[in-house]
């Protein structure tokens, strides 16, 4: 793919699958500096926005992710992968709910979108732990206080 960039230097879309490439190879800042090009290129690229959003999030850089994120959307309001990622921004901002939304959003997105179904499974099967333990807890019959030590002392 380099020696095709060496010819084409001005191709976005090149730009952007080595910039694929190398995020997989391990190598992530060579992958952002090619989706800095890419989106310099083609400012509407919304695939190399969302590639840099989950590199961002991966980092927790979680303001950065939400701005790269919600640009994707901007640029492509039916796409799912950027729903997907502000999902696991709000999951680790321990903001549940607002993570199940965006889960639901995804999957509106896209039906088959594994990585939304997924955490919306697991996010269902903490919920219902949840529950669970707090419905236990309202079971239980509350324990009679114990008398203070110096209550059940004897005075001579």
């Amino acid at each position: 793919m380099e020696s095709a960039l060496t010819r084409n230097p001005n191709d976005p879309e090149l730009r952007h699958y080595l910039g694929v490439a190398y995020v997989r190879a391990g190598e992530a800042e060579k992958g952002r500096a090619q989706f800095e090009e890419a989106i310099r290129l083609a400012p509407d690229d919304d695939e190399s926005f969302v590639w840099l959003a989950e590199q961002a999030c991966g980092a927790r850089r979680l303001q950065e992710a939400y701005a790269l994120a919600k640009k994707a959307l901007e640029l492509n309001p039916w796409a799912a992968s950027p729903h997907d990622i502000l999902a696991a921004i709000y999951m680790q901002q321990g903001l549940l709910a607002k993570a199940h939304e965006e889960l639901l959003l995804a999957v509106a997105a896209n039906r088959r979108d594994q990585v939304a179904l997924k955490w919306l499974g697991r996010l269902g099967a903490a919920t219902t732990q949840i529950r669970e333990k707090a419905a236990a807890q309202k079971e239980k019959p509350s324990q009679p206080k114990r008398p203070s030590s110096r209550q059940t002392k004897k005075k001579p």
